[in-house]
């Protein structure tokens, strides 16, 4: 058994996929959870994410039910492979942005860091991005870096939302007015907040706040004014029920319009 070797095992699961149910029932009835420590699974999402109902959190739910069948609920659940759609799924016809996105770099950037939310959001306790970038496409704004030696937008993104991310737990996932959804992430003394909208909307920033908040755009450079796209808030010396009760307070969700299928 595992207790007997000194490592720890995972087991990728992917009840999700066709047949795959069969094969994690018949394992699990031969003990297979009698050998791992965690659950992995993979997950290439092509639709935009980011939103209470997306196709991560599906996907997420799948693998937990699974869990919870065996009577193994409180098992870990990482994501061992997975982005905002793989090969070469990502191109104007398979990616349908919300309507107020602009260009195709931007859109991937947004992809990214909503995969980030949704998953972290839903359950996983750990979380590789395999594919931030196209896998070798070296198509600009697709991978790391761009034919002309420039670091790509989503590659940006990506290390802003990872500065915001450090040593947080996430907290709550805050509907607000606009069709923005707030996820709250918590440190011992900083509170990060990722704003995303799911349809056309737009959320007007207070003007002279303290300079313990911090609002910035996707790639860290500090925005102002009215906000129509996925943006950050950052806050120290708070703690994220105070920041979620400002939140709610200054953004009821009571005036959300009615959000637009993605």
């Amino acid at each position: 058994t595992k207790d007997e070797i000194d490592v720890t095992l995972a087991w990728n699961i992917g009840p999700h996929y066709h047949e795959g149910a069969v094969f994690e029932n018949e394992s699990a009835k031969l003990g297979m959870f009698d050998f791992i420590d965690y659950v992995t699974y993979h997950s290439y999402e092509p639709s935009l994410g980011g939103f209470p109902g997306d196709r991560h959190e599906g996907v997420i739910k799948e693998v937990k039910a699974f869990l919870k069948k065996w009577g193994h609920e409180k098992m870990p659940v990482w994501n061992s492979e997975g982005g905002s759609g793989g090969g070469h799924q990502h191109n104007v016809l398979s990616n349908k942005p919300i309507a107020n996105m602009t260009g195709l770099e931007e859109r991937y950037a947004q992809y990214v860091i909503r995969a980030w939310n949704s998953m972290l959001a839903n359950g996983v306790d750990k979380y590789f991005l395999y594919f931030l970038s196209e896998g070798g496409n070296w198509k600009g704004g697709y991978d790391f870096m761009q034919p002309s030696g420039d670091i790509a937008p989503n590659s940006i993104a990506f290390s802003n939302l990872a500065w915001h991310l450090e040593n947080k737990k996430f907290v709550e996932m805050v509907p607000l007015a606009e069709t923005f959804n707030a996820y709250v992430y918590a440190g011992d003394k900083d509170v990060a907040v990722s704003l995303v909208p799911r349809a056309v909307g737009a959320l007007d920033l207070p003007e002279n706040v303290e300079p313990k908040w911090r609002f910035s755009d996707l790639y860290g450079n500090k925005t102002e004014g009215k906000q129509s796209r996925d943006f950050w808030l950052y806050v120290e010396d708070q703690s994220a029920e105070d920041v979620i009760n400002w939140l709610k307070q200054t953004y009821p969700a009571s005036e959300s319009k009615v959000a637009a299928s993605p």
